[in-house]
C-alpha cells in the first residue's frame, strides 16, 4: 500500500509538469532529482538561509497532493514523511518552483515549460546517459559549485548583478524572469 501511494505521488508530480512520456519519467536525470534530498548549501548558508522556504513550498505541494488524492484520511503529511519521503527531493523543489515561476510571470509561461527550462538549465551540456556526470551536476547544484552567472544551476543569467552562488534560489528565479520574460 505504501509503495503505491508513493508511486502515485511521483506520478502526480510528473503530471503537474507535463511529464507523461515514459522515457522521460524513467530517465536517469528524473530519478536522480527524485531520489536526491534538497539541502540548503552549508558553504553559503548565511547568504541563502531562506532557501528553507523552498522546502516549505514542496511540503505544501505534498498537502495539495493529499487533498487531490483519493486516499483515506490517514494519508497525511506524517504518512508521507514516514515512508521514505522524510526529506524533500530536488524534483519536488523544481516542481514547486515551476508553480512559483508561473505565478510570477503573470501566466506568460505554463508550469510544464517552467519545469523544463529549469531541467534543461541544470543538465545543460550533459549526455542523459552519463549517470556520473548527472550526479556530479546535481551535487554541484546542491553545493553551489556552479558558475557565478548561475550556469550549472536552475537559473543562469547573461548579465548577473551578483554572484549567483550566493543568491537565494527565489532571487535567482526572479532575476531570471526579469532577464528572460
Amino acid at each position: 500500500m505504501a509503495s503505491r501511494k508513493i508511486e502515485s505521488y511521483f506520478d502526480w508530480l510528473c503530471e503537474r509538469v507535463g511529464i507523461q512520456d515514459k522515457h522521460v519519467k524513467d530517465s536517469q536525470a528524473i530519478d536522480i532529482l527524485y531520489t536526491t534530498t534538497f539541502e540548503v548549501c552549508k558553504k553559503y548558508q548565511k547568504q541563502v538561509a531562506l532557501d528553507e522556504a523552498r522546502i516549505e513550498d514542496a511540503l505544501s505541494m505534498r498537502e495539495k497532493f493529499m487533498n487531490d488524492s483519493d486516499f483515506e484520511p490517514m494519508f497525511d503529511t506524517r504518512f508521507l514523511l514516514g515512508v521514505g519521503l522524510s526529506d524533500v527531493s530536488i524534483f519536488e523543489i523544481i516542481v514547486a518552483l515551476a508553480d512559483r515561476m508561473v505565478y510570477n510571470c503573470s501566466d506568460s509561461i505554463d508550469r510544464d515549460a517552467a519545469f523544463f527550462i529549469m531541467f534543461r538549465n541544470l543538465f545543460s551540456g550533459i549526455d542523459e546517459n552519463d549517470i556520473e556526470k548527472l550526479h556530479e551536476r546535481v551535487q554541484n547544484f546542491l553545493d553551489r559549485e556552479y558558475g557565478k552567472d548561475g550556469f550549472g544551476g536552475l537559473f543562469p543569467l547573461k548579465n548577473p548583478k551578483k554572484d549567483q552562488r550566493k543568491v537565494e534560489i527565489w532571487y535567482q528565479m526572479m532575476a531570471y524572469i526579469i532577464e528572460n520574460f
